[in-house]
Parts: structure tokens; C-alpha cells; sequence
């Protein structure tokens, strides 16, 4: 068995919907990979920018290198269905 390394480097959301009325959102991402809930790993809760929250943590995994069949990189989605950019290096 062959692991890999796979570095998500995750900045940031924006124009979230603003579900709090009073106060600021603490807002959060979790990522996974392939929607394996195992794999989920959670960011630090951003409570200064509300709907435009700003992240800038790596999250980091060790795979098998048959996970990556298949796996487009290029263009990752988040669970609403909406595109998020992937850096390539």
C-alpha cells in the first residue's frame, strides 16, 4: 500500500447567506475526501467576517494512491453543488 500526500490549502467563502440577524456568523468548513466521512478534517472558526469568511489553513491528508483514480483536481465542488478553485503546483 502506496500513500500519498494530498494538500487542501483552503482561503476562504464569500456572500455566504447571513442565517444570524443580531450577531456575526462563526463560521467553519469541514472538507473531505470523497465525501468519505473519515476523512473529514475541520477548519478553525472564523468570527470577524460573517458571510465572508477567511480561512487561510492547510488541511492535509495521507492517501492510497488508488484514491486519486479518477479524481479530478482541477475543479473541486463544495457540498452545495458550487465550484471552488483548486491551485495547481
Amino acid at each position: 500500500m502506496e500513500l500519498t500526500p494530498l494538500e487542501v490549502n483552503l482561503h476562504g467563502a464569500k456572500d455566504l447567506k447571513n442565517v444570524n440577524i443580531f450577531t456575526k456568523m462563526n463560521v467553519y468548513a469541514v472538507v473531505s475526501v470523497n465525501g468519505d466521512r473519515r476523512t473529514a478534517q475541520k477548519s478553525p472558526v472564523d468570527k470577524e467576517c460573517g458571510a465572508c469568511p477567511n480561512w487561510n489553513y492547510v488541511l492535509n491528508w495521507w492517501l492510497e494512491k488508488s484514491s486519486f483514480v479518477g479524481m479530478d483536481l482541477s475543479s473541486l465542488a463544495a457540498p452545495n453543488g458550487e465550484k471552488c478553485s483548486s491551485s495547481k503546483g
